[in-house]
């Protein structure tokens, strides 16, 4: 929706929504006990959760087709000031389709996590706002605040459902599921989808 306002291509919209499912890839690199930490992190924590990006668009890039995911991923920590990571690039540098990537950091905020609650959608645009040019690029936060607010779609409760509909922490344990893979004793593809459907009714 924030590509349609913003009036980006198809090829892109598409580089971005890829982008915006696989961009924190990269925190299997990340030990848990950081990631979950309650409140903020040491300098040291920071440095190590600072490689997720890098770590992300390695494994991304490891698909020719997605090349273009992998650059997205790779610069949506950058700020338009200059002071983000992993390269420090600011402005028209950061390329566009990571620039649009960074404003969509408004899911999470209006969802809880280890570290902070969830904010109201009003007070995570307000946030949004007063970083914009200076963290954000103006241009997109405002798109994403047009399209949040003439939405008349509940955006944090869609948001939630779809989240929970995509938890896999009712799925059964492994060694329940049929029609494992007698090799790597993995489910096959069918037999996920027989859980899943089994875990939702």
């Amino acid at each position: 929706a924030v590509c349609r306002r913003l009036e980006i291509g198809d090829r892109d919209s598409e580089v971005i929504a890829t982008a915006a499912l696989l961009r924190d890839v990269g925190h299997i690199a990340i030990p848990e006990r950081i990631l979950q930490t309650p409140g903020p992190l040491s300098p040291d924590e920071r440095t190590i959760v600072e490689i997720h990006p890098r770590v992300s668009a390695k494994l991304i890039g490891e698909l020719p087709a997605l090349q273009d995911v992998a650059t997205a991923v790779l610069y949506h920590h950058e700020r338009v000031d200059g002071t983000g990571y992993p390269a420090g690039l600011g402005g028209e540098a950061i390329p566009y389709t990571a620039r649009v990537l960074a404003v969509i950091a408004y899911i999470a905020m209006i969802h809880d996590r280890p570290h902070r609650s969830a904010q109201l959608p009003e007070d995570a645009l307000s946030e949004l706002g007063g970083e914009a040019g200076t963290h954000f690029d103006a241009l997109v936060v405002r798109a994403l605040g047009e399209e949040v607010m003439s939405s008349t779609a509940p955006a944090a409760e869609v948001a939630g459902a779809v989240a929970s509909a995509l938890d896999t922490a009712g799925l059964p344990p492994l060694r329940e599921l049929t029609g494992t893979d007698p090799l790597t004793l993995l489910p096959g593809h069918r037999a996920f989808h027989e859980a899943a459907a089994r875990a939702a009714e």
